[in-house]
């Protein structure tokens, strides 16, 4: 579900995704993102998995290509190619960097605590995005800018 979600939502978003709305999508990404994270917690079977997995896929799908699309804007034309590969490997990083904190937070306190905690950074990131770039919440909820 995850990834048909991710996947059909960046074929008809696509068109969609203008400079001006960029922001505007990585913030509602990151909301989505963090209701799916919210939601993990309370699967007891497997059909539940479906809610979580369509929120943090339509999440993914939006806030990736936003993501990588404005960090790489912010270099020069002839120099895009190296800000692509700087952006995916900071991502690597990322991953690299956080993966022993979250195995310590499962071995410690389980996966219950793990997606609880996970989706209250996603949307404190989200809050503090919102905060500090051009969005308003109205325009998120009335999809202006």
């Amino acid at each position: 579900m995850y990834a048909l979600t991710a996947f059909l939502i960046r074929l008809s978003a696509s068109s969609l995704l203008s400079a001006q709305s960029r922001s505007r999508f990585i913030a509602i990404g990151l909301i989505s993102h963090a209701i799916g994270l919210f939601l993990l917690p309370l699967v007891s079977q497997p059909w539940h998995l479906l809610g979580p997995a369509f929120c943090s896929g339509f999440g993914h799908a939006v806030t990736f290509p936003c993501v990588v699309s404005l960090a790489i804007s912010h270099f020069p034309e002839q120099h895009r190619g190296t800000a692509n590969s700087i952006t995916l490997g900071s991502y690597d990083l990322g991953i690299f960097l956080l993966s022993p904190l979250i195995g310590w937070t499962i071995d410690n306190y389980g996966f219950r605590i793990l997606f609880s905690f996970s989706s209250l950074i996603c949307l404190v990131t989200a809050c503090l995005f919102i905060i500090t770039t051009d969005i308003s919440a109205r325009s998120i909820i009335n999809n202006k800018k």
